[in-house]
């Protein structure tokens, strides 16, 4: 069953070929950012002499440039759907974004051959056809994933303090830690950020909107400028710019120009009702089993949900925010200079973006939470010998200084509080001696083994706090640190 001319007085479930293959190249150009930047990091990310780091993720992003400029197209779709999974699975650095990333490549390794835009037109020699219509249980299935990763969010987000006062805007874009510093103060309005965190929260709500014929524009402007803002204000802007990519497939460009539904036979009407009703059945099928990660997960759901892409969506939640353990920086010590591992500026803005702000902001705390932290410290060590070896230093013997930095806030709209942070003092935490083996042996200052260790400080808000559980990677040799037997 192809795409339906009359989609009806109150759905527009239209697209075209244009649309799909704008949304193509610039999805795929982002995320070919996303992974190059891995790529340059892969030092930190992989184990030394990684073969996925090394071959595979090269690999990868070549299949990302023959999908921008759609040549081979079939071909690159299915070999984005396989390594998207080989990498992720083993990258050490991971964030949330990978689960969208796994979910995207499912669906869209069912996309039609490019009928614009595309270097296949050129090898095939067929005349592009922008206007053609996409079926629309592909527009559908594109969007069942996109809608899903809202629907789920909101059943943490409407219980979090973050989101039922308004703070979810200001917060990330302004605390330094959170953001990349480019949030303007004079905006620091109440009547500004609170409307805006409250908007977020109804455009999730309202996403499916999206498919209403009145709604669509609205829905959709709303979301891009959404997540232009977090590619400016947020350390996370591959993520966010590929959301927009993502996007544009539903833009209404049918609206402005002729849709090719008369005279000769597109390829897109062609698809037989079976496929379409499995198409459609894919969609319910990716509903119901959302609903089952809710309500009743289990083993079994949550190993297909880590192969599709599916998850838990519990991201800028109260917990976030709350957290007790300080942020971390860190310098190579040499007989001649201090050399900074990026990580923290002295105001305590990321130097870093993606999922190496995630590791910094987040797997370089959270276990410090727990007792014994030791695979926090087991990723601080990889984490500086990956940058030692990034830069072509060697591991051995190498002394690593690490300075920590107060960034503890309540969740509540005091416009002072990033000024306060900025403020605040890096301290001595101690530092990481490698051994001949490249083995890190830590050594902690008092003042810091004493806040981090012998206390458990209360929490600064009344929300309940839990910390996410998260798979850690077996380390190979636990790190060690004089006072590591004195832990409580």
């Amino acid at each position: 069953m192809g795409n339906n001319p009359n989609a009806g007085k109150w759905f527009d479930l239209k697209a075209t070929h244009f649309s799909l293959s704008l949304a193509r190249i610039v999805f795929f150009s982002f995320q070919f950012c996303e992974f190059a930047q891995t790529y340059w990091n892969r030092a930190i990310s992989f184990p030394e002499g990684s073969l996925i780091g090394n071959v595979v993720l090269p690999v990868y992003l070549v299949i990302h440039l023959l999908l921008i400029f759609g040549l081979f197209t079939r071909f690159a779709l299915i070999a984005n759907l396989i390594l998207a999974r080989v990498i992720l699975d083993n990258v050490l650095d991971i964030y949330h974004v990978d689960y969208v990333i796994k979910y995207l490549s499912l669906a869209l390794v069912f996309m039609p051959e490019p009928k614009a835009l595309a270097l296949d037109l050129v090898r095939r020699k067929e005349k592009a056809r922008p206007g053609a219509p996409l079926p629309t249980w592909f527009y559908l299935w594109v969007f069942t994933p996109l809608a899903l990763t809202y629907f789920d969010s909101l059943f943490f987000k409407y219980r979090n303090e973050i989101w039922q006062n308004g703070l979810a805007f200001w917060m990330p874009a302004a605390l330094p830690n959170f953001s990349t510093g480019y949030y303007p103060e004079f905006l620091e309005v109440k009547a500004l950020v609170m409307p805006l965190s409250y908007l977020s929260l109804i455009y999730e709500t309202l996403f499916p909107a999206l498919l209403l014929r009145r709604g669509r524009l609205i829905v959709w402007t709303v979301g891009v400028g959404f997540h232009l803002g977090i590619a400016m204000f947020f350390p996370i802007p591959w993520f966010a710019l590929s959301w927009v990519g993502a996007l544009l497939l539903f833009f209404p460009f049918h609206w402005f120009m002729d849709l090719e539904d008369d005279g000769e036979p597109q390829e897109s009407l062609a698809y037989s009702k079976v496929v379409a009703r499995l198409g459609y059945a894919g969609c319910v099928l990716l509903f119901l089993f959302q609903l089952s990660l809710i309500f009743t997960p289990n083993k079994v759901n949550r190993f297909i949900a880590l192969h599709i892409g599916q998850a838990r969506h519990n991201v800028y939640l109260d917990f976030h925010f709350t957290l007790t353990s300080p942020i971390l920086r860190f310098y190579e010590v040499t007989e001649e200079e201090r050399i900074p591992i990026a990580s923290f500026d002295d105001k305590g803005y990321p130097q870093v973006s993606g999922r190496y702000w995630a590791t910094t902001h987040f797997f370089l705390r959270f276990g410090f939470l727990n007792d014994p932290p030791k695979y926090t410290m087991w990723h601080i060590a990889r984490y500086c010998k990956g940058s030692l070896l990034k830069r072509g230093r060697p591991v051995a013997g190498s002394v690593i200084e690490i300075e920590y930095k107060d960034v503890t806030t309540p969740l509540a709209l005091d416009f002072d509080r990033d000024d306060q942070i900025e403020k605040h003092p890096w301290h001595a935490a101690g530092r990481i001696v490698y051994d001949e083996n490249g083995k890190a042996n830590f050594d902690f200052t008092r003042n810091f083994r004493h806040q981090m260790f012998d206390v458990r400080r209360p929490l600064p808000v009344r929300s309940k706090i839990v910390t996410p559980k998260k798979e850690e990677p077996k380390p190979e040799s636990e790190p060690t640190t004089s006072e590591q037997n004195q832990n409580p």
